[in-house]
């Protein structure tokens, strides 16, 4: 071949590639043009999000029981306070009590 021709060629090439460079980029500005860039972050994150509360869903569902138990003791941690003050038999005005608080030197 003649480098006239081999250059007519190369350039049929290049413009071919250019061209379909040109297309790419103007579909990805319309794209991004629909949606920004955070809003494509957010609705992959919600989707990750839907995808671990179904997981999640489906296993508490397998394992109702442990659920339970575990509400159980997260309701008696919080109301430990309220649940000891009842069990305690201490009476402070009482001396004589075992459990009396002892008198302290300190003055209020």
């Amino acid at each position: 071949m003649s480098d006239p021709v081999r250059l007519a060629e190369d350039k049929a090439l290049r413009d071919a590639a250019r061209c379909l460079l040109d297309s790419d980029i103007a579909r990805v500005k319309a794209a991004l043009a629909e949606r920004s860039i955070p809003a494509r972050a957010i609705d992959r994150a919600t989707d990750g999000a839907v995808d671990v509360l179904e997981q999640v869903s489906e296993a508490a569902a397998r394992h109702k029981g442990v659920i339970a138990a575990a509400i159980g003791a997260l309701a008696l941690w919080l109301a430990r306070n309220p649940l000891l003050a009842m069990l305690d038999d201490r009476d402070p005005e009482d001396s004589t009590s075992p459990h009396a608080e002892e008198p302290t030197d300190e003055q209020p």
